[in-house]
């Protein structure tokens, strides 16, 4: 039985055989064929058609299985973004308290310098009222009585109003003895927000002597209408006294403390300081951390392929 014959490259159409016969070959008898009279091999299929009888398709190279995924995240360097996300937290809000204190440096002084508490109403039906002892670092501190030099706390001012009132400072024991057995309120807590403070009261009579002639005061004024004490702090406990001038029951005054605070202005350039060098330190520790990260993230070339 003859062979099937194969088909023509360029037509599609079957080839015929040589005169000589098919063991001579085959050759293209289409004549509208740019292959006319061309030899034909039995194993060469048709251009976009299917490959002789008995022959076998070439078979593409089966795809290269997929590698493990890969991640760029390693724990030093979720570690490193954790931090540096807290350094950069920690940083803003230093930012943030060096401004509030700057903005309060600059534009909430009086024109005496100093910076002042809100005027309110003390009172009591007593014969005076004072405050618990004021505790500005004890001598025995290890050496914190800087913070009552004059170029960090500076002076301290007490201004009343009144009809006739007494204002005094002194040292917490020294009055103490003045008020021991005198009818009087101790100021132990003050609630801002509504503004309340609260008393403790203390039993006993009207005073020996008047306020102004106890020799107990490191600083003190006395008369009528608006009282201003200012006083030179320095460390031990201290009370703050306000009377009627003559001694006489019921005290009511319109009360605002203010301090100098001149190291206001050193404490927010530090403040601003320390939170521009942890933001920035922080940044860099989450650019760095996460930039490392998407570099590890790159798959490495398939083996025998070149680099990148």
């Amino acid at each position: 039985m003859d062979p099937a014959p194969p088909l023509c490259p360029s037509c599609g159409q079957p080839a015929s055989t040589a005169l000589a016969g098919p063991e001579h070959g085959w050759e293209c008898r289409n004549e509208a064929c740019p292959e006319f009279g061309q030899a034909v091999r039995a194993d060469e299929p048709p251009v976009g058609g299917s490959p002789p009888a008995g022959v076998d398709e070439p078979q593409a190279p089966p795809a290269a299985a997929p590698g493990p995924s890969r991640t760029g995240w390693t724990a030093g360097r979720v570690v490193a973004v954790v931090l540096g996300t807290l350094v950069a937290l920690v940083g803003l809000a230093l930012l943030a308290a060096g401004g509030t204190a700057l903005w309060v440096d600059q534009t909430q002084r009086d024109d005496d310098g100093f910076l002042s508490t809100p005027t309110e109403r003390f009172g009591a039906p007593s014969y005076a009222v004072a405050t618990e002892p004021i505790d500005l670092v004890e001598d025995e501190a290890g050496g914190a009585g800087w913070l009552v030099e004059d170029d960090v706390l500076g002076d301290l001012r007490l201004r009343a109003t009144g009809a006739r009132l007494f204002v005094g400072v002194g040292r917490a024991a020294d009055v103490d003895r003045y008020l021991d057995g005198v009818a009087h309120h101790r100021l132990v807590e003050v609630d801002f927000e509504p503004f309340r403070p609260r008393y403790e009261a203390r039993p006993g009579g009207a005073p020996a002597t008047r306020p102004a002639d106890a020799d107990v005061w490191v600083a003190s004024a006395s008369g009528a209408g608006e009282q201003v004490v200012t006083w030179d702090p320095e460390p031990g406990e201290w009370t703050a006294v306000v009377m009627n001038a003559d001694a006489s029951r019921g005290v009511a005054a319109d009360v605002e403390v203010a301090a100098e605070a001149d190291a206001l202005t050193l404490l927010a350039a530090i403040l601003l300081v320390a939170g521009g060098v942890l933001l920035a330190a922080g940044v860099v520790m989450v650019v760095l951390g996460a930039r490392r990260a998407s570099r590890g993230r790159r798959a490495p070339p398939p083996a025998g392929a070149p680099a990148a």
